[in-house]
């Protein structure tokens, strides 16, 4: 088989020179089907992956504040603007979500509004 066999996880061919090219023992599944824990699936049937955790098809995530749906080992995410924010980095120095960037004049902070 080959080194660099076509898995849910690594679906397309790796690039030039990543495969060692001598023939190694294991598994294979046919042209069009992938390897997945041991068998070989059908594309829509492979997993999503999502830190260090695998989600079957269909499976729904959400990410901030969009849902993700597991589709063919790929996520497909709305595309729903999130609210913005702004955060303090550092000591005396704020940046804005639209890139403002603002310094404080003393320690003293106190909730503007």
């Amino acid at each position: 088989m080959s080194s660099c066999p076509a898995t849910c996880a690594s679906p397309r061919p790796p690039a030039a020179g990543q495969c060692r090219d001598e023939c190694v023992g294991g598994c294979e599944c046919p042209q069009g089907v992938f390897l997945h824990a041991g068998q070989c699936v059908r594309r829509d049937d492979c997993p999503c992956f999502h830190r260090r955790h695998s989600y079957s098809a269909g499976h729904a995530i959400r990410q901030r504040c969009n849902t993700c749906v597991c589709r063919a080992g790929q996520w497909e995410c709305s595309t729903e603007k999130c609210e913005a924010q702004c955060s303090i980095l550092g000591a005396m120095h704020i940046t804005t979500f639209d890139q403002k960037r603002y310094g404080l004049q003393t320690a003293d902070c106190r909730l503007c509004g």
